[in-house]
């Protein structure tokens, strides 16, 4: 058995600005946060993994602290790994220099949860959060809000609603959708993880 030796400093360059697709929306302090979030927010995901045995609740965990909490008793260790993979994709589809396109309801959660944690570092950091920016990011990052019915108890239940999702055109709110591909061809597609 080898035994581990202290790894050489990571040599990445100089560092490179975060979510330039976003940089007339949103300033530098908000694109650094949202780095930040990034990172923050899939350590934690990581420290749930390796403290929570798979099939036990993540309920209580970060895993779920963005979820909504009408799926909470689906949020087992499974769960818990494709979405731990999921964040990790769409931090690092911010930090492409294109648009980010979100393959699914999943990455929207996701990115969601990223943009939160984000709020939350410049509220630690003394930082002033720009609402407006904010409204103006999600214009541009989301496919659409539609994942926001899932956080509103008034609409507890919409995403089975056959005849609402149908007026409203609501895609892949059911939790088993949440991986389902929007288009395959325009947005791409989830990790293959989450796919099987």
């Amino acid at each position: 058995m080898s035994h581990l030796k202290p790894r050489p400093p990571k040599d990445c360059g100089p560092a490179q600005p975060f979510a330039t697709h976003f940089k007339d929306v949103l300033t530098e302090s908000h694109r650094e946060a949202l780095r930040a979030a990034s990172v923050i927010y899939l350590e934690e995901c990581y420290d749930a993994l390796r403290s929570t045995p798979p099939e036990a609740s993540f309920e209580d965990t970060a895993i779920t602290a963005y979820l909504p909490l009408r799926y909470a008793h689906y949020y087992d260790g499974l769960f818990a790994k494709e979405w731990t993979t999921t964040v990790a994709i769409v931090g690092w589809k911010l930090a492409q220099r294109g648009r980010p396109r979100l393959a699914c309801v999943a990455e929207e959660l996701a990115l969601n949860a990223i943009v939160r944690e984000a709020n939350a570092y410049l509220e630690i950091h003394d930082q002033e959060s720009d609402t407006a920016a904010w409204d103006d990011f999600r214009d541009l990052a989301f496919e659409d809000e539609d994942y926001r019915y899932l956080f509103d108890p008034a609409f507890d239940g919409i995403e089975s609603d056959a005849e609402a999702a149908e007026r409203l055109t609501l895609v892949g709110l059911p939790f088993p959708e949440w991986f389902k591909p929007f288009s395959p061809t325009e947005s791409g597609m989830p990790h293959p993880l989450c796919l099987e």
